[in-house]
């Protein structure tokens, strides 16, 4: 065999990782990678790279794939803007595992590969047709899709940005997203997104200025034309045992005549109504023990600010001049 038979270069490196040849220079200067000069390029051996991967259990972007299983469950579903697949998990807690995720972030679509390795994924929205999107998913012709779920990003119409709504080019992929419900027409619809949506200023119907909440007015249109009956409500995560006070928008539609139920809370905040109070983070984490927990720690800027506060409290509670140099501008 001829001795550079086994031997690669940076480049091939950098595109089997899927990184610039920059950050594989940079593995060889730290002798995270072994590797060997010869002329004026770097060649690695490939058990090397293969040492490399296992020794810091390197997780490379997976390529847009096809489901891996065949099987189909009772009730089919589609996951789009899946992210770390927080609102999939909450699907799957309820009975509903997706076939497919749409998501485009590189490190949220390694955290999908490396948890859901079976599951359907593709990236960009816009670069998929509904009938490549059933493909992907493995559902056979003639299978009616029960459920289409995911939260649209949400920049857009947050009221902390510059709500350029449905101009935005993030607002345009939440068209996309009801485009795609358009065509595939499942049973069921599911967007969550920011309280923002609801006052979102954009023009609405004869009206060329725009008006607030005629964002919202204009995709609720498309799904009543498309055949849907919308419940939307306001909801804080905290009274549905969250820990954490987190308000979001979530529209569920139905196609048909019948409006689905709205959702009724499991908490409140100092136990009103006989329902159990608000839970905490320590509630949340006290069952936690003898658990390997990975996690980054608090650089010394952060935690001396930390330090100030107690239970409960959060930077409005600092003293001013410490809430400045806390929060910066």
């Amino acid at each position: 065999m001829d001795l550079f038979d086994n031997l690669i270069t940076a480049s091939d490196v950098a595109k089997h990782l899927k990184v610039t040849p920059q950050y594989v220079r940079k593995l060889i200067s730290e002798e995270k990678l072994i590797a060997t000069r010869i002329g004026n390029q770097w060649l690695i051996k490939q058990e090397d790279l293969g040492k490399y991967i296992d020794t810091y259990d390197v997780l490379i972007e997976p390529d847009d794939h096809e489901r891996l299983s065949d099987d189909v469950p009772d009730i089919v579903a589609l996951s789009f803007f899946s992210g770390a697949m927080g609102l999939d998990i909450g699907m799957q807690n309820g009975g509903i595992k997706a076939l497919l995720a749409c998501e485009f972030n590189k490190y949220c679509r390694m955290t999908i590969a490396k948890n859901e390795p079976e599951i359907a994924l593709i990236g960009d929205i816009n670069n998929y047709e509904p009938e490549d999107i059933l493909r992907m998913a493995k559902i056979p012709e003639g299978r009616k899709v029960d459920v289409i779920f995911g939260g649209p990003p949400c920049q857009a119409f947050s009221t902390a940005g510059a709500r350029r709504a449905l101009d935005d080019e993030r607002g345009n992929v939440f068209l996309r997203y009801i485009e795609i419900v358009e065509k595939i027409k499942p049973t069921y619809v599911v967007i969550e997104n920011v309280r923002g949506l609801l006052s979102a200023p954009y023009p609405y119907s004869d009206i060329e200025s725009p008006i607030k909440g005629g964002a919202l007015c204009v995709i609720l249109d498309r799904l009543h034309a498309a055949g849907y009956t919308i419940s939307f409500e306001l909801y804080n995560a905290a009274n549905f045992g969250a820990p954490q006070i987190r308000e979001r928008v979530v529209m569920i539609g139905k196609l048909g005549s019948e409006k689905v139920d709205y959702l009724s809370p499991t908490h409140s905040e100092n136990g009103e109504y006989g329902l159990q109070k608000w839970r905490t983070l320590k509630n949340a984490t006290e069952t936690l023990l003898n658990i390997e927990h990975h996690y980054i720690e608090f650089p010394e800027k952060r935690l001396k600010f930390y330090r100030m506060l107690k239970e409960g409290q959060y930077w409005k509670d600092l003293p001013e001049d410490a809430q400045k140099e806390a929060m910066g501008t």
